[in-house]
């Protein structure tokens, strides 16, 4: 996973995590979608959490997930 597309999914979804926080994935999905970062399709949801584990050596991203939903953070 990477370039343009992920790289702007990742700093919007790290601006709504600061924002929005506590907050869920699928709350981070649809504001992502509201802002025409991505399509809302069931072949886009996935890409949500997957580009948010990708990036948890992001310790402001890593931190605002443990605090909105614990168990949706793998280690």
């Amino acid at each position: 996973m990477g370039g343009k597309k992920t790289s702007k999914l990742i700093e919007t979804a790290a601006e709504i995590l600061r924002r929005y926080h506590p907050t869920t994935v699928r709350q981070v999905y649809y504001q992502l979608v509201s802002r025409q970062v991505i399509e809302n399709s069931r072949w886009s949801y996935p890409s949500v959490p997957k580009a948010l584990v990708t990036t948890r050596r992001d310790e402001a991203v890593v931190v605002l997930i443990r605090r909105a939903h614990p168990g949706d953070l793998v280690h």
